[in-house]
């Protein structure tokens, strides 16, 4: 993944209009390899049973889209899921919301 258009890609990432978190996400940014829903990860399932599973999904996430983040929950046992009116990086435009959602979910 080649970074070309600065403006787009910031855009992409998030749907924040903070001057602040785009330059921040643009600062952090580098060209890599991306592979789109190809990679497979592989754990122990009767290990995984075990855990307390949660989702936060990302409203606004142009990433990974609302329909496809309730498809990766559902194949999940999930104790409990949320959804916050982020993009797909919550933890740069809406920290101290997300901290608050994790917070919620673990109390």
């Amino acid at each position: 993944m080649t970074i070309n258009d600065k403006d787009s890609f910031v855009s992409v990432f998030t749907n924040s209009v903070s001057i602040a978190i785009k330059d921040t996400i643009m600062r952090q940014a580098v060209n890599e390899p991306a592979i789109i829903g190809e990679g497979v990860v592989h754990y122990n399932t009767d290990y995984f049973s075990t855990l307390n599973k949660f989702y936060i999904h990302t409203k606004f996430d142009k990433i990974i889209s609302i329909e496809s983040q309730e498809k990766i929950a559902s194949n999940l046992d999930l104790d409990k899921s949320i959804t916050i009116d982020t993009g797909h990086l919550p933890m740069l435009s809406s920290p101290a919301l997300l901290v608050s959602e994790i917070e919620n979910i673990l109390n």
